[in-house]
């Protein structure tokens, strides 16, 4: 389905600049640059340009799409099957679109999308309707946060935030304070049985940003369904580490193929996400988040994993029988009876030792 999906979205980017491969890899090559060494200066309507919407279509409306329904598909967030869901900060539609390609899409019927930029959301109904054409899809255009936020009225089973959170400009304070009251009506417009989905990229910044959401929530209205697996502050905002997972993915070839010529080689679906929803909602202790790769040291293999006590280490030797512990990838959760079987103390952090702590071993970004 992935594969109608991408010949969708190149065809409607292709109707917005000349129709040629070229012409999407440079425009694919042009959003690239905004998204990441520009995103500090780039304008919130950044999409009104045909250019950079051409390229968001043509190469990142599918990896984003796939980035949420992975993450339906590992976490299973719904208590229901959603029928009616809400899109906040829309774009193109890729959240709704990955929502409907996921197992938890089937039951669909009615889709509000909410953004500032209407050809964007327009563009993102045109490819949504190859794969849904059953789905009504009402379009707002308004902004989902600050001063003039006005989101639709409830109840929706499905409440999806996907890649807003970096687009909200302003100081550290005005931000934390629109994020939070984005989340606190986002709650209030789901259903009893309903998630809200908040999901960015998995980087330092973004992974960060979203664990200090987390800590900000009232526990007694919302319950965090994941990532965390039940300790009641993030064990990781005090160190230099950042809470996200990360798999690869093969997407469909024509979209490979632009990307590839634009000079964007490889791809892993890596994202950080909190997903939410109206308390009272049990929220399952007995599940532990492997938070870290595998990493070696000697004979021995270590593994950094979150549990509903806080961060921990698991530690054994290539002989031991540790079944998923080693095979799992970064984001995934294991038994925690299986995590505990190996568990040593939690690693020290940098200021206990005097240099960075274990648990900011890896790539930096």
């Amino acid at each position: 389905m992935w594969n109608s999906v991408a010949i969708a979205a190149i065809q409607r980017a292709g109707s917005t600049i000349a129709d040629t491969p070229a012409s999407l890899s440079r425009a694919i090559g042009k959003t690239a640059q905004l998204l990441t060494r520009q995103r500090g200066t780039r304008r919130f309507d950044y999409l009104a340009d045909p250019v950079a919407r051409a390229g968001y279509l043509a190469g990142y409306l599918v990896p984003n799409g796939m980035r949420l329904q992975h993450l339906i598909d590992r976490e299973q967030p719904f208590a229901v099957a959603p029928r009616r869901v809400l899109d906040l900060g829309a774009g193109p539609l890729s959240a709704t679109i990955g929502l409907l390609l996921s197992t938890a899409g089937h039951q669909v019927r009615e889709v509000v999308a909410l953004d500032t930029c209407e050809k964007a959301m327009r563009d993102g109904t045109a490819v949504l309707r190859e794969i849904a054409p059953q789905v009504e899809v009402t379009l707002v255009t308004a902004s989902a946060v600050g001063r003039r936020a006005r989101l639709p009225d409830g109840p929706f089973q499905a409440v999806l935030i996907a890649n807003l959170l970096s687009e909200i400009k302003g100081s550290r304070e005005s931000i934390a304070r629109h994020v939070r009251e984005m989340v606190v009506a986002s709650v209030q417009r789901c259903s009893g049985d309903g998630c809200v989905l908040l999901l960015e990229p998995g980087t330092r910044v973004a992974a960060r940003n979203l664990m200090q959401v987390r800590d900000e929530i009232d526990p007694a209205t919302t319950a965090i369904l994941a990532p965390c697996t039940g300790a009641d502050r993030c064990p990781l905002l005090g160190r230099n580490a950042w809470c996200h997972a990360s798999h690869p993915v093969n997407v469909p070839g024509p979209i490979a193929r632009l990307r590839c010529a634009a000079g964007l080689t490889g791809l892993e679906l890596s994202y950080s996400y909190l997903a939410l929803a109206p308390q009272p909602r049990p929220v399952t202790r007995d599940r532990a988040r492997l938070i870290s790769d595998v990493m070696a040291d000697r004979k021995r293999r270590l593994r950094y994993v979150c549990t509903a006590d806080g961060l921990a280490t698991l530690e054994w030797t290539d002989g031991d029988a540790v079944g998923d512990l080693a095979l799992a990838r970064r984001g995934d959760s294991v038994p925690r009876s299986l995590a505990r079987a190996w568990m040593s103390p939690p690693p020290r952090t940098g200021r206990d030792r005097g240099q960075r702590g274990p648990a900011t071993r890896g790539r930096r970004r």
